[in-house]
């Protein structure tokens, strides 16, 4: 959802309580609420679900080392996920509800690199497609292909830049047909991954995707990126000219073709 497409008049401004509560995950504080959740925003239009998300990764991580015992890692875990279904139990526009950055929770846990919240997202926009189609782009698809509005990055970009493989791997999986653009600065997901010496990253798009785009900013390609980072390996420069090969090749067969 376009941010701009938010009634302002309509929206109501997030007080501190409920912002606090947003935080904590305190989901009793919205089960009280009686207007509409995706009404309720910042002054950057981020919703109740962008601010959790956003918040809870400095708290999980100062929990996770004071504790350091899986256990409790794993309840905190549980714990957010409830959170976030609760929510889209109240209210699924959520889930597509994106801030005044345009970026939707998926940009935000792809930031993050919590995998069973992105895999709960992916899940829940599968779930509305029954008989919720916009633009005849499937709802999980339309999440995944969104594009923030500072740098044009999708959820992939920016797992990528993160170098969270299993979020990327979620992502791919997703949507195995789509080519990712570059973003503003003209980089695709592959191009981030090779420029940054993520190899595992590499090779899972190049093994998953049906194709990828390999061009990059300036002229360059993920090959040239790959050389740059130094440290990216034989095996997946290998993959990359195998892979940039083929997508000569197949270039080749459209222009003969048509």
């Amino acid at each position: 959802m376009d941010p701009s497409s938010l009634n302002v008049e309509t929206a109501t401004y997030m007080d501190v309580d409920l912002y606090k509560a947003a935080v904590d995950g305190k989901i009793e504080a919205f089960n009280d609420y009686k207007g509409r959740l995706d009404r309720i925003v910042t002054p950057n239009q981020n919703t109740v679900l962008h601010v959790y998300l956003a918040n809870r990764r400095h708290k999980a991580r100062v929990f996770h080392i004071i504790y350091f015992f899986y256990y409790r890692y794993r309840a905190l875990t549980l714990r957010s996920t409830e959170f976030v279904e609760h929510l889209l139990n109240q209210c699924p526009s959520l889930l597509l509800q994106a801030n005044a950055k345009g970026e939707v929770p998926l940009h935000i846990e792809a930031r993050y690199g919590h995998r069973p919240t992105v895999k709960l997202l992916l899940e829940r926009a599968k779930f509305a497609q029954q008989g919720h189609l916009e633009n005849g782009i499937e709802t999980a698809k339309e999440m995944l292909r969104t594009r923030d509005n500072k740098e044009e990055n999708t959820p992939l970009h920016i797992a990528a830049r993160y170098g969270h493989l299993e979020v990327v791997r979620a992502l791919v999986e997703a949507d195995l047909d789509f080519v990712y653009p570059a973003n503003k600065y003209g980089e695709t997901p592959l191009y981030i991954a090779a420029r940054r010496g993520y190899h595992h990253l590499v090779a899972e798009m190049l093994t998953k995707c049906k194709s990828v785009a390999h061009a990059g900013p300036k002229g360059t390609t993920t090959l040239h990126a790959a050389v740059m980072a130094n440290d990216i390996g034989k095996f997946t420069i290998e993959l990359l000219i195998y892979s940039y090969i083929n997508c000569c090749i197949n270039f080749l067969f459209n222009i003969v073709e048509n």
